[in-house]
Protein backbone atom coordinates (compact mmCIF):
# COMPACT_ATOMS: atom_id res chain seq x y z
CA UNK A 1 0.00 0.00 0.00
CA UNK A 2 0.54 3.50 -0.98
CA UNK A 3 0.40 6.58 1.37
CA UNK A 4 -3.09 7.63 3.06
CA UNK A 5 -4.78 10.55 3.63
CA UNK A 6 -7.82 12.48 4.32
CA UNK A 7 -8.65 15.39 1.68
CA UNK A 8 -11.02 17.96 2.06
CA UNK A 9 -10.97 21.07 -0.28
CA UNK A 10 -7.04 21.58 -0.69
CA UNK A 11 -6.17 20.51 2.62
CA UNK A 12 -5.24 16.84 3.79
CA UNK A 13 -4.94 15.29 6.41
CA UNK A 14 -1.54 12.64 6.00
CA UNK A 15 -2.09 8.92 7.93
CA UNK A 16 0.89 7.58 8.87
CA UNK A 17 1.09 3.40 9.82
CA UNK A 18 3.50 2.94 13.02
CA UNK A 19 6.36 1.83 12.64
CA UNK A 20 5.72 2.19 8.52
CA UNK A 21 6.55 6.46 8.85
CA UNK A 22 7.44 8.45 5.58
CA UNK A 23 9.59 12.01 4.97
CA UNK A 24 8.91 14.18 6.12
CA UNK A 25 7.85 13.57 9.93
CA UNK A 26 7.98 14.97 13.20
CA UNK A 27 11.08 14.02 15.39
CA UNK A 28 9.46 11.84 17.77
CA UNK A 29 6.11 10.33 15.98
CA UNK A 30 3.67 8.60 17.92
CA UNK A 31 0.39 6.83 17.89
CA UNK A 32 -2.70 9.84 18.05
CA UNK A 33 -0.51 12.64 17.18
CA UNK A 34 -1.42 14.49 13.69
CA UNK A 35 0.62 15.42 10.83
CA UNK A 36 -1.07 18.78 9.24
CA UNK A 37 -0.59 20.65 6.64
CA UNK A 38 -1.65 24.15 6.52
CA UNK A 39 -2.06 26.37 3.06
CA UNK A 40 -1.92 30.03 3.83
CA UNK A 41 -1.00 32.94 1.76
CA UNK A 42 -0.68 34.81 5.49
CA UNK A 43 2.75 35.92 6.62
CA UNK A 44 4.19 32.87 8.46
CA UNK A 45 4.25 35.08 11.92
CA UNK A 46 0.44 35.76 11.18
CA UNK A 47 -0.40 32.42 11.17
CA UNK A 48 1.49 31.69 14.19
CA UNK A 49 -0.04 34.77 16.31
CA UNK A 50 -3.87 33.04 15.05
CA UNK A 51 -2.82 29.50 16.68
CA UNK A 52 -1.77 30.51 19.91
Amino acid sequence: GGRKALSFGVQKINLHEAGKEFEPKAAVPSPGSADLCLITEAPLSTVAQHLK
